[in-house]
């Protein structure tokens, strides 16, 4: 009988009667991961916020471990290539590829240290997560006023300490396709205005974990990190602003390994 046909093929003979499929054994571990990405933003976000103003070391430390806890959780292993290109760029501007908010997670849980990241100021609606934001100092731009984006990142130019890394995402959003879209100028702009070297970062491996339009965690997978040579960018004109973008893309590209 066909019916009977069917059902014989689709079973799988390691796997024991009644058994959960490995699908769902996948989707109720990304659920669950969820849940713990929520408690894990309320506790030490709530912890952050005070600690960005008494001990903001403190504060950095616990985004640190924040994003680490959700790599953890999520069974992701992390791979990253060239960090030693960082040693001399204490202070920099990073700019990489932005697939998921798992770039974030991957790449603070590799280099050890939040940097200030250049975000939208929607993120500032979610509880906790939108004041910490704040209290710890990321560069908060709205997307739809890019006269009011370009003051905001020339004010935190202006107020940037020493040590500091700087990110960007410099497409802007997160790719909805998988594929590398056309880079933003922010990121070369406010190198060339500091004199802080530019460092391409290409960021694989993370859309699968959580792709633009999805807040359920895909358990499981590689994130792959690879930092190029830092660009020096002291005495460099501003009117190379177009061509330094294109060098930061044409790493990024080379380096994007869309397998993962």
């Amino acid at each position: 009988m066909p019916g009977a046909e069917a059902a014989e093929m689709s079973h799988d003979p390691r796997r024991p009667s009644g058994a959960p499929s490995r699908a769902t054994i996948r989707t109720i571990w990304g659920v669950g991961a969820d849940a713990a990405v929520v408690l894990y933003t309320l506790v030490l976000g709530a912890i952050a916020i005070p600690m960005a103003f008494i001990q903001p070391k403190v504060a950095d430390w616990l985004g640190v471990l924040w994003c680490r806890l959700i790599i953890w959780t999520s069974g992701v292993h992390v791979e990253s290539v060239g960090k030693e290109n960082l040693a001399n760029a204490e202070s920099c501007v990073l700019v990489a590829n932005h697939q998921s908010y798992f770039d974030i997670f991957g790449l603070v849980s590799v280099l050890g240290e939040p940097p200030r990241f250049v975000t939208k100021k929607e993120l500032q609606r979610i509880p906790v997560f939108g004041q910490a934001l704040r209290a710890l100092g990321q560069i908060i731009i709205d997307r739809a006023d890019p006269q009011g984006a370009k003051h905001a990142i020339d004010a935190a130019a202006r107020a940037l300490p020493g040590g500091v890394k700087v990110c960007f995402f410099a497409e802007g959003t997160r790719s909805p396709d998988g594929r590398i879209g056309s880079f933003k100028k922010g990121a070369a702009a406010l190198a060339l205005q500091t004199g802080l070297p530019l460092v391409p970062v290409s960021i694989s491996g993370t859309r699968k974990l959580m792709p633009k339009g999805s807040f359920v965690i895909r358990p499981g997978g590689r994130i792959r990190i690879v930092f190029g040579k830092p660009i020096v960018t002291h005495g460099v004109p501003f009117e190379e602003r177009d061509a330094l973008t294109v060098q930061l893309r044409d790493f990024i590209v080379r380096e994007f390994d869309p397998s993962l």
